[in-house]
């Protein structure tokens, strides 16, 4: 009876599980003669790592951030924009605004 084939991507999951600390490269030269190369296995590897881990990753070297649904009230919508800017026309400019802020907060 024939063997079932496997998959390239199972073999890769399957070399990963069994050496967690291998390298891209060393599992790939391991599966070289079955016709994986390196950049497959960085693929499987990156999408493995994209389903394990529901986090949301930043760009450049920042860790990766939960990801975290606003909530509607926490939202500041055009109109709420609109509205500010006139207040901030009516009574001055923006330094008459910063200047009236300070004063609010200190009397909190």
């Amino acid at each position: 009876m024939a063997k079932k084939k496997r998959s390239k991507t199972a073999i890769i999951k399957e070399a990963l599980e069994k050496n967690p600390d291998a390298t891209t490269a060393q599992i790939a030269e391991g599966l070289s003669k079955q016709g994986i190369n390196a950049q497959y296995v960085s693929t499987v590897k990156s999408k493995m790592k994209a389903e394990a881990t529901p986090l949301m990753v930043t760009r450049g070297k920042k860790r990766a951030v939960k990801r975290t649904p606003k909530e509607s009230s926490e939202l500041v919508s055009v109109t709420d924009l609109v509205k500010v800017k006139k207040l901030v026309d009516e009574l001055g400019g923006e330094e008459k605004v910063k200047e009236i802020l300070d004063v609010v907060s200190k009397l909190t």
